[in-house]
């Protein structure tokens, strides 16, 4: 049994983080050994991004059971990617491990960039973020000033091998 460990997980368990590569923890009191530490991701809109363990994903379902991962998102890198990766995918496969975090939260638009498909949202800590538009419509209904309601939704597969 593995874990890959969030920056901020992994800081709070180890006084230096290269310590903790292989080191054993507990999650839910199952023995886990702790494969890699992610690096450091930081906050969006005041939310961490940093404070998580990935599991194998049947494990984690062994745990805390499937109602809990009854969906997992993984984002390309580019748009045109997305078929490729769907095609890839046999049904029913699983990655090795998954995390997702989804924040949804009512905010101001300060600035709208049509040209570079940018809105920009301000945060509870008055920190600005830009968003990528996925969807250019959103440029016809939307100005500086407007009070929205954003979901920013994060997610990461990753599978674990043997070194060979």
């Amino acid at each position: 049994r593995v874990a890959i460990l969030g920056f901020d997980v992994g800081d709070k368990l180890f006084d230096e983080l290269a310590f903790g590569i292989g080191k054993k923890i507990r999650v839910r009191g199952q023995e886990v050994t702790v494969k890699g530490i992610v690096a450091k991701k930081g906050t969006v809109l005041g939310q961490s991004w940093d404070g998580f363990v990935m599991l194998p994903i049947t494990f984690f379902e062994s745990m805390y059971g499937r109602r809990q991962t009854s969906v997992i998102s993984v984002k390309m890198a580019e748009a045109y990617q997305v078929a490729g990766a769907m095609a890839r995918a046999e049904e029913g496969s699983k990655p090795g491990a998954a995390v997702g975090s989804e924040v949804t939260f009512m905010t101001e638009v300060v600035r709208v960039d049509q040209p570079a498909n940018i809105i920009s949202l301000k945060g509870p800590e008055g920190n600005v973020v830009d968003f990528d538009v996925q969807n250019p419509a959103q440029f016809d209904v939307v100005k500086v000033g407007d009070k929205v309601r954003a979901t920013y939704t994060e997610a990461v597969a990753v599978e674990v091998r043997s070194a060979q």
